[in-house]
């Protein structure tokens, strides 16, 4: 079964299309120490890349006058 697709709050898009790459590195951070505390480890370089493509969809959408949608599973 696939779980539902969810729009992502227009302003979330909006922050993320807004998010500049000097910034990618603390965000990164603090989401390896989030996940660290709840025991599901993430590589560092993993989670700024992750952050950095999203917010690289988030310009697109942006600019395209659509928003983000997420899987939730």
């Amino acid at each position: 079964m696939v779980p539902p697709a969810r729009s992502a709050h227009p302003a979330l898009t909006v922050v993320l299309s807004g998010a500049v790459d000097d910034h990618m590195a603390e965000a990164a951070a603090r989401w390896v120490r989030a996940r660290a505390e709840e025991r599901e480890p993430i590589e560092i370089d993993v989670a700024e890349a992750i952050l950095t493509g999203l917010a690289a969809l988030a310009r697109g959408a942006v600019e395209a006058g659509l928003t983000l949608y997420c899987w939730m599973a």
